[in-house]
């Protein structure tokens, strides 16, 4: 609780924080997050879609790469910058709901997009191309397009990263109705704004559709601001166009959790991207049924996500109104609650693995192969699904360091090169490739969940308290 001498917080938390109690916030919080996740990836089908039929399958082609590059260029980086929200405004919102300091804390986090965007367009122009000839020196047709696409992405990669950061903003206000609304419309626009872009198909098809995408994301984010600035105490801790650029009060502890945010969630992207890209040294039927899982778990994928930034709000807000013991129960029960989703989902594709697989693709030898991937599939969703929710705790709590150590421990210094030496050296099937990568992930999690049970709650709302009085302190003395 807080200290007598301190200012009462402006909300309180329920006292009671029972099982119950918890999991019904959670549910509440989780679902309309889920929802905006499941419509963010109904667009993109909806993209592929148009581009199948206007373009065929090497339009499809080369969007898929191109995304991809994205990921790796800039996406994962902003996504990394962005979770510094988790930690700042799911802290902040605990101590005061309307506290100024979230909204400059977001604008932050959209200046750096914005960079990145700006950077990554300038990249795609200049050294990409010469950077997919050397790796496709066989593909000449795929570099041209993959570089056509990508020459129109920066507004695209502006406006995910924008919308990505307001839904952070708002999810850890506990309110993630705002993100979910907006992407319900711009799921709703994309139809006719991607079939009237391509639908002309032709040499400039490419380009439209990065630019298309560019279109609707925008709209996304111009949603969310309006629902922002229609608030209440949203649109006040939003604090308008104003800017907060002291040093010491609010950019350097920005950049504080930045640095440290980045590694751990750029780098849990970026790692996953490299085994897909590696999977394609697999037999061709093999690598269609990797793929057609890849798929499957990003739709698998939104349920979660959903679950996660709940998890994420309740266990900072928790940190933020100096409550340790409804901080540890909220990030426990939790981190069960996302392990019974997670379960679920997999007992589902278990269940109705043919049809979903019948779905990409009719060919025996893809469906053989995917029968002979499901119960390790399976597997690696349920530890893929906690090592992603069990980041968003370690941002919560202030930990974001020590979780992007974990990360590039177990996924990089030993996932990845237990991946490569299985397909490279001991030459598995899809099955053996899959299981090599869930090693790390079974690891992470144990690591992950080691580091939780010795965490000390009481001291982590010590010390984030002294850091936010600290920069309180700073901010006064800038004033």
């Amino acid at each position: 609780m807080s200290d007598a001498a301190s200012p009462p917080p402006l909300h309180h938390l329920p006292d009671q924080d029972s099982a119950f109690d918890i999991v019904l916030r959670l549910v509440k919080l989780a679902w309309p997050g889920s929802l905006a996740s499941i419509l963010t990836f109904v667009q993109n089908t909806v993209l592929l879609v148009f581009l199948g039929m206007f373009g065929g399958d090497a339009a499809v082609s080369a969007v898929g790469v191109g995304i991809a590059v994205l990921m790796v260029t800039a996406l994962a980086f902003g996504w990394g910058c962005n979770s510094v929200l988790d930690t700042l405004v799911a802290q902040e919102y605990g101590r005061n709901p309307l506290s100024p300091k979230m909204g400059h804390d977001a604008k932050l986090a959209l200046l750096c997009a914005t960079i990145i965007a700006v950077g990554n367009s300038l990249m795609h122009v200049t050294v990409t191309p010469t950077i997919l000839t050397m790796l496709f020196p066989l593909r000449p047709v795929l570099v041209h397009d993959v570089s056509c696409f990508l020459s129109s992405t920066g507004p695209f990669v502006m406006g995910s990263l924008f919308a990505h950061c307001l839904s952070k903003f708002c999810c850890n206000q506990r309110r993630p109705d705002i993100p979910s609304i907006a992407a319900s419309a711009s799921s709703a626009l994309s139809v006719p704004i991607y079939f009237l872009a391509l639908r002309g198909g032709g040499s400039w098809l490419l380009v439209q559709a990065g630019s298309a995408m560019g279109v609707v994301l925008f709209l996304q984010v111009v949603i969310s601001f309006i629902l922002i600035e229609s608030g209440e105490e949203i649109r006040i801790a939003f604090d308008g166009l104003r800017m907060n650029f002291r040093w010491s009060s609010s950019v350097r502890p920005f950049l504080k959790y930045a640095l440290a945010s980045t590694p751990l969630v750029a780098g849990e992207a970026i790692a996953f991207n490299v085994v897909i890209i590696m999977s394609s040294w697999l037999p061709p039927a093999e690598n269609e049924a990797y793929i057609i899982r890849a798929n499957v778990g990003d739709i698998m994928f939104a349920v979660i996500w959903g679950i996660s930034s709940a998890i994420n709000a309740l266990v900072g807000n928790a940190i933020g109104d100096q409550r340790p013991v409804l901080a540890r129960h909220s990030t426990w029960i939790g981190l069960s609650v996302a392990l019974a989703f997670a379960s679920l989902n997999a007992i589902c594709y278990g269940i109705f693995w043919r049809p979903i697989t019948s779905a990409f693709t009719s060919s025996p030898e893809t469906m053989d192969a995917a029968e002979r991937l499901r119960p390790a599939f399976m597997l690696y969703h349920i530890f893929d699904m906690m090592q992603f929710v069990c980041v968003g705790v370690f941002c919560a709590i202030g930990k974001n360091h020590i979780g992007s150590m974990i990360c590039v421990g177990c996924l990089w210094i030993f996932g990845l090169p237990l991946t490569f030496f299985a397909l490279f050296w001991l030459h598995v099937t899809v099955v053996g490739f899959t299981l090599a990568f869930t090693a790390s992930l079974v690891v992470a999690v144990g690591v992950y969940g080691t580091v939780l049970k010795v965490t000390d709650f009481n001291e982590v709302v010590k010390t984030q308290t002294r850091e936010s009085n600290a920069m309180r302190d700073a901010e006064m003395q800038g004033r």
